[in-house]
């Protein structure tokens, strides 16, 4: 009788998961049946245009309705907050970067948790970030720059767009890689790093190959060297890599992603990312993404997962070697 009793709610617990695998698959065919939200922590105007230009893509496609929404401020912080709290039934994404994974070591808590709070969806771009310098400074390589911010100390006005990302911290892991200490100086955004630049009101930075074209063209800014490894840029020839100029390990690109709120079902999670390959392997796609200055992403959900990871860990890592904290506003 005991058996029998086992055997009937095995079979039971069986058919409850066959039941739910079966809802989870009928709601993804049936997905959507509205509009999908993606909050982007970033103001209009810059990162967000290959994301206006890929997801209109994909609409074209699909039929698919999308809603960008703008959330800035915070570092990120705003935006991530509300997509965590969101449903998660697939219609709400954030637009995602390293810094959502940073949570750890944020020096005032956040009420999300980056990694658990979030599944990853796709990787949308992977940007290049070129270390650069004002003409006027009298240097035209990275070992340069190092001797010259030696011979000079406190005289290197280091510009970043604010004080709190990612972005701070890979100039804090430029710093001790190089052995040098420059002064950090807190902009907006990369657009106003760049005037700065040109007027000489900033000596160096490290930003967006976008960013910096129009005063590179000008000479008034000069690229110095591109922080991922042996990797050539057509706007820039002659310049080489970091890793290439005497620091081998060297290895560093932004990126921007989705992230839907942890427990949106698999399949609506797979049926985005499919959706967003197949309009990553279009060659329009790659031409409009030239004109911004981004690489397209792509890849699976599971590789996006597995590279979030590794950029949680690889940072995480160095803010505790180095023993700082990042800001969230």
């Amino acid at each position: 009788m005991k058996k029998i009793r086992w055997l009937s709610l095995s079979l039971a617990i069986c058919t409850g998961c066959f039941s739910l695998s079966v809802s989870s698959q009928e709601a993804a065919l049936n997905w959507p049946l509205k509009p999908i939200q993606i909050v982007s922590p970033f103001p209009p105007g810059g990162s967000d245009i290959p994301l206006r230009i890929q997801s209109a893509m994909v609409s074209e496609r699909t039929k698919w309705n999308f809603v960008i929404d703008y959330k800035p401020g915070a570092s990120g912080a705003i935006a991530a907050g509300f997509v965590a709290k969101s449903a998660p039934d697939g219609y709400t994404h954030f637009v995602s970067s390293t810094s959502l994974a940073l949570t750890e070591i944020l020096e005032h808590p956040v009420p999300f948790d980056g990694v658990k709070d979030f599944t990853p969806v796709y990787q949308l771009t992977r940007t290049q970030q070129v270390l650069v310098v004002n003409a006027a400074l009298p240097v035209k390589s990275v070992q340069e720059y190092i001797a010259y911010a030696k011979a000079n100390p406190g005289t290197i006005n280091f510009g970043l767009v604010g004080m709190t990302a990612q972005q701070r911290l890979v100039a804090e892991y430029m710093n001790e890689t190089f052995g040098i200490r420059v002064n950090f100086v807190p902009y907006k955004g990369g657009a106003e790093v760049g005037t700065a630049l040109v007027r000489g009101e900033l000596q160096a930075s490290l930003q967006p190959r976008r960013n910096m074209l129009a005063g590179i063209k000008a000479g008034s800014i000069r690229p110095l060297g591109i922080a991922s490894k042996n990797v050539r840029l057509k706007e820039i020839p002659g310049v080489i890599s970091i890793a290439e100029q005497g620091f081998p390990d060297f290895d560093y690109f932004s990126w921007t992603g989705l992230h839907a709120p942890a427990g949106t079902p698999d399949p609506v999670v797979t049926r985005i990312n499919v959706e967003f390959n197949r309009v990553a392997s279009l060659p329009e796609l790659h031409s409009k993404f030239e004109v911004t200055g981004e690489a397209v992403g792509g890849g699976s959900v599971e590789e996006f997962r597995k590279y979030y990871l590794a950029q949680r860990d690889r940072w995480v890592s160095v803010a505790k070697r180095i023993g700082i904290k990042l800001g969230a506003s």
